[in-house]
């Protein structure tokens, strides 16, 4: 299956669209976070981190993420 990167766009979309209803969890934005390595896009990932921490969302996966961001 080939993706595209409209579908990070829409996944930056659902978590907008879940803000308003709830809290996303941290498998939301792990999964997120994981679709920005995918597509080399850092900087969103980097929001994304930002906008856990605001949340006060623990990163319990940040080991992970840390490897990629060492050569942004």
């Amino acid at each position: 299956m080939t993706h595209s990167i409209q579908e990070l766009d829409i996944g930056f979309k659902l978590l907008e669209n879940v803000k308003k209803f709830s809290t996303p969890d941290e498998i939301i934005y792990n999964c997120l976070m994981d679709a920005c390595l995918k597509f080399k896009q850092i900087d969103r990932m980097l929001e994304v981190y930002e906008d856990m921490k605001k949340q006060k969302i623990l990163v319990n996966l940040m080991k992970s993420y840390l490897f990629p961001l060492r050569f942004h």
